[in-house]
């Protein structure tokens, strides 16, 4: 884990955002984190017990690909 954030709306929804160094396996990740709620489940709120949490894990890495090409051949690889 790099870091966590936390937003909470005067509705009394919370999110918390956790986040891993790049390369870490997602699927291991959201385990890790589901583990840990479940420790801390037993001292929450009974409302926040009867309504649940949920753990959903993502992946916000874009992978993106350029290609630039010179139609005619006027310019080079340098260029």
């Amino acid at each position: 884990m790099t870091y966590m954030s936390s937003n909470s709306t005067s509705s009394g929804q919370s999110s918390i955002n956790v986040n891993f160094d790049i390369g870490t396996d997602v699927n291991i990740a959201a385990l890790d984190v589901q583990n840990r709620v479940s420790v801390a489940q037993p001292t929450l709120p009974d409302i926040v017990k009867r309504l649940g949490l949920t753990v959903r894990k993502r992946n916000p890495s874009i992978m993106v690909a350029l290609a630039l090409y010179s139609p005619n051949g006027t310019h080079d690889a340098t260029f």
